[in-house]
């Protein structure tokens, strides 16, 4: 589906607010570390989406993400115990905000929500814009991207051919001058050579007298 860098510290919940913070509850995994780790073996992107559904499975939804609200992610990070679980929550949240599903769902939704699935604040419409440029930005860039690497593939084709079209003429040009050389190495024909002559003997006839 693609990938996008983090728009806006503000859009996607970086920034932590401390309205919010007070009234935060957040629920802990003591094995986020070993899951994390186990699901980096199969799909990276999909299966560390599962560390936020399992532990907040109100909001984060990977099939069917809803916009979360400003100052979600850093709330999150401040709840890590050490740096390796911080380091650990910070990439699962990245892969989930980072897919084009989930920015889609900030162009097509009115609302927020917070860790309880509750809606919290209204979308504006300079995120929804803001959004939507970044989006298209990254469309024309993945279609660029596309092309080029098309043209790419087209030039390397044409010079294959002609590669080979060279080879072939180069080849089939030896080919035949070794015949002419080898029909020029023949022995030739001596002209001096004598033919040997034919002897007719002609028969004689004797008419003996009656």
């Amino acid at each position: 589906m693609g990938e996008i860098p983090f728009i806006n510290e503000q859009i996607y919940g970086v920034i932590v607010t401390n309205k919010y913070n007070k009234n935060m509850h957040i629920h802990r995994s003591n094995n986020v570390k070993d899951y994390y780790s186990m699901s980096l073996k199969k799909d990276p992107k999909k299966e560390s989406a599962k560390i936020l559904e399992e532990r907040w499975p109100n909001l984060f939804n990977y099939d069917d993400p809803k916009p979360v609200i400003v100052g979600l992610t850093g709330f999150i990070l401040k709840q890590a115990k050490d740096q390796e679980e911080k380091a650990l929550l910070r990439r699962a949240l990245g892969h989930y905000f980072r897919r084009i599903k989930y920015t889609n769902c900030v162009i097509n939704n009115t609302h927020r929500y917070d860790l309880d699935g509750n809606i919290s604040s209204e979308i504006t419409v300079e995120e929804q814009a803001y959004t939507q440029n970044i989006l298209n930005k990254f469309n024309k860039k993945k279609k660029e991207a596309k092309e080029a690497k098309e043209a790419k593939e087209a030039k390397e084709a044409k010079e294959a051919k002609e590669a080979k079209e060279a080879k072939e003429a180069k080849e089939a040009k030896e080919a035949k001058e070794a015949k002419e050389a080898n029909v020029l190495s023949l022995p030739k024909l001596q002209s001096n050579k004598k033919t040997p002559a034919i002897v007719i003997k002609k028969k004689r006839t004797v008419q003996i007298p009656n």
